[in-house]
């Protein structure tokens, strides 16, 4: 679902459980908000799973400042050959806000094999990923999220960032009454090279 930038509610009419949008591993995320959003665009009640993408397989956020709320972000899985973000959310500007969620069992794959030169692979924010702008996260949970990065091949090497939360240097994250518990980093590089 893309946004395309308008001030209007999707919500669910009784609870996160009750109303699913499930992108079925069609290759993008499940919800984007990339056209200017401002908080006036308002995502509640609601369950967003079964996104894949690089980046933001649950919801993708640029330049955008939306409302989310008491949603399940769940089961998303950001994946590719390098530089996956974001299983659940990721966030790159705007001023976005996450209220009374669930952001859990999501998984950044990054793997990368090569047969010369450098194998290099690199996953970040399982549950969620900030490389810049504003995101503040209140009464939510952030549990069972994977960062999972592999690569083999003459001169491998793998980075994990950030299995709960990720955020870069850049931008500014607010945690207010959260619980972060229960996620994991794999790691993998396998180097050989033949000749």
């Amino acid at each position: 679902i893309d946004l395309k930038g308008k001030a209007i509610m999707l919500r669910g009419t009784t609870t996160a459980t009750a109303c699913v949008i499930n992108g079925s591993d069609a290759g993008l995320p499940v919800l984007r908000c990339v056209a200017g959003e401002t908080s006036l665009t308002i995502i509640e009640n609601l369950t967003l799973a079964g996104g894949n993408a690089l980046e933001g397989a649950g919801v993708r956020i640029v330049n955008s400042s939306p409302t989310i709320r008491q949603c399940r972000i769940v089961n998303n899985n950001a994946s590719g050959p390098a530089a996956c973000r974001g299983g659940g959310v990721f966030v790159q500007g705007g001023n976005a806000s996450i209220t009374d969620c669930l952001i859990g069992g999501n998984t950044v794959a990054s793997s990368w094999m090569g047969d010369s030169g450098s194998a290099y692979s690199d996953g970040a924010g399982g549950g969620i990923c900030v490389v810049d702008g504003s995101l503040m996260i209140s009464r939510t949970t952030i549990t069972g999220n994977l960062v999972r990065s592999s690569a083999s091949g003459c001169n491998a090497w793998s980075l994990g960032f950030g299995a709960g939360i990720y955020k870069s240097s850049a931008g500014t994250l607010m945690l207010e009454d959260c619980k972060i518990q229960g996620n994991s980093l794999e790691i993998y590089a396998a180097a050989s090279c033949n000749g």
